[in-house]
């Protein structure tokens, strides 16, 4: 079904329409009784056209969804591959280390929690909804609000997980606002946690490495590492729900 438009929201055919109505008046001495609803038809017309000629933007934002989950199931991918990585670098530094046995369980327990982001994502992507309106700000308002009472309720490293979570949440209603889209500002912020969480997981190597010599100081920041890193993966989790 063809949905009119009202010319008065575009210039050009209010211009058009105008165009008509003088020729037809002065020029062809056209019966007002004809020529008036022959202007308002040709300027309704050119406002259809008008219209048509602009970008969709529900469909505009989808295309951009669908561009930032390609770039996040890579970004998704790589994470694990590292997380994957470092699993294995640390058991072999440490495996042989007895001492290092508990130490080397927290890693892989860590690091278990961020190699299955790439399958979170998949199931993200089945339930991302298809239409903009099923989401609200509201609803993004309250979940921050929800966040914001944790944080005042939490002590030690649930403290420092919901933090993350209020700036991640915070971050989200910015970025909606910025784009005007839920789905895409959800994607957008999924990523940058993800790159926080690429970065700590690096730290975690390079001290994995270092910790393979007997040092109390070093063990320590390698559990300080892993806490983070479970607090990423916590996090990563919320947001893919």
């Amino acid at each position: 079904m063809v949905k009119l438009t009202n010319p008065f929201d575009y210039p050009l055919a209010i211009l058009v329409g105008g165009i008509v109505l003088v020729a037809g008046v002065r020029f062809l001495k056209t019966p007002n009784l004809l020529i008036l609803p022959t202007a308002a038809i040709v300027a309704t017309a050119t406002a259809m056209y008008c219209k048509s000629r602009e970008p969709d933007p529900e469909k505009s934002a989808r295309r951009e969804v669908e561009r930032e989950l390609t770039n996040l199931k890579a970004s998704g991918q790589s994470l694990a591959e590292k997380a994957e990585a470092v699993r294995r670098e640390a058991g072999q530094l440490l495996g042989h280390e007895a001492d290092y046995l508990e130490l080397l369980v927290r890693i892989e327990e860590a690091c278990s929690l961020i190699a299955d982001i790439p399958h979170r994502i998949e199931e993200l992507e089945r339930r991302l909804p298809r239409s903009e309106a099923v989401l609200s700000l509201a609803k993004l308002e309250a979940d921050l609000d929800s966040a914001r009472a944790r944080l005042t309720n939490s002590t030690g490293i649930a403290r420092q997980q919901a933090g993350e979570l209020v700036e991640s949440l915070e971050r989200n209603l910015e970025l909606v606002r910025t784009s005007g889209s839920v789905n895409l500002a959800k994607l957008l912020n999924l990523r940058v946690t993800i790159e926080n969480t690429a970065g700590i997981l690096q730290e975690l190597q390079n001290k994995i490495r270092l910790s393979s010599r007997p040092n109390s100081e070093r063990v320590r920041e390698v559990e300080e590492l892993c806490d983070r890193l479970r607090s990423a993966g916590s996090n990563l989790d919320i947001l893919t729900h």
